[in-house]
């Protein structure tokens, strides 16, 4: 409010008063009613990256109480979860939205974590499962279990109370410690 209050009526510092803060690092048209949707929109998970905009767009549309204010959403791609544009799109983001929700995988929604957090905007993770995310800062979410706990509820439907032996197969980097564990 400060940084938009001193873009529409700027004045030099009277003498004795502190220096004006940078008022474009202040963020004056970020806005907590604008969510940036940031997800692949090319390359194999393009079509997972639409869903899940479709599904937020309804959710943040339904049941909003008469006269609550409107919540914007910008939706912004990340090709194939590009490094580059999941850069410029957070840059686009922060001037814009407080709070950004993506991306769909962990390695890159790690990336993400840690630049929302260096920008000053809220993440929320609606599909990684890597624990590590929401440790990254304060201002990072993750939606759902993680990893150990999604096990240990599979290992209950697949094993009863019963003593089993059962296989694990798959690569090193799909079948995860805290899964394996």
């Amino acid at each position: 409010l400060l940084a938009r209050r001193l873009l529409a009526a700027p004045h030099a510092p009277r003498k004795g008063e502190p220096a004006l803060p940078d008022v474009a690092a202040l963020r004056p048209y970020a806005s907590v009613f604008r969510i940036a949707a940031l997800f692949p929109d090319q390359g194999e998970y393009a079509g997972y990256g639409r869903a899940l905009r479709a599904a937020l767009a309804e959710g943040l549309r339904s049941g909003r109480p008469a006269g609550a204010p409107l919540l914007e959403l910008d939706t912004l791609g990340s090709g194939d979860s590009d490094p580059e544009r999941v850069a410029a799109a957070v840059e686009d983001a922060a001037a814009r939205s407080d709070v950004v929700v993506g991306e769909l995988l962990s390695g890159p929604t790690l990336s993400l974590a840690t630049a929302t957090r260096l920008a000053g905007l809220t993440l929320i993770s609606p599909t990684a499962t890597d624990e590590r995310i929401g440790r990254v800062g304060p201002g990072v979410f993750q939606v759902g279990p993680g990893a150990a706990v999604r096990a240990r509820a599979l290992a209950d439907v697949v094993l009863g109370h019963e003593a089993h032996v059962v296989a694990i197969a798959g690569s090193a980097a799909g079948v995860r410690a805290e899964f394996a564990a």
